[in-house]
């Protein structure tokens, strides 16, 4: 609920500004996230690998992006 609100907000600011893209990183780590973003529209365009050291090791970053209308 909130999530969505949220980035229906950031959507609606950007576009409002002539925004044609959103894009970002997420922790491929992050499954819920990503889920959420795919629910909304969002497209994994790319990862690097083992980006990030954290204490359990390496995680990758996943590059998302969305087309705006």
């Amino acid at each position: 609920g909130i999530g969505t609100k949220l980035l229906n907000a950031v959507e609606d600011y950007s576009r409002n500004r002539g925004a044609r893209r959103i894009e970002f990183d997420v922790f491929a780590s992050n499954t819920s996230a990503i889920r959420l973003y795919e629910r909304l529209g969002y497209e994994v365009e790319g990862a690097k690998r083992r980006a990030v050291e954290n204490r359990y090791g390496f995680d990758d970053l996943i590059f998302m992006a969305k087309f705006l209308n």
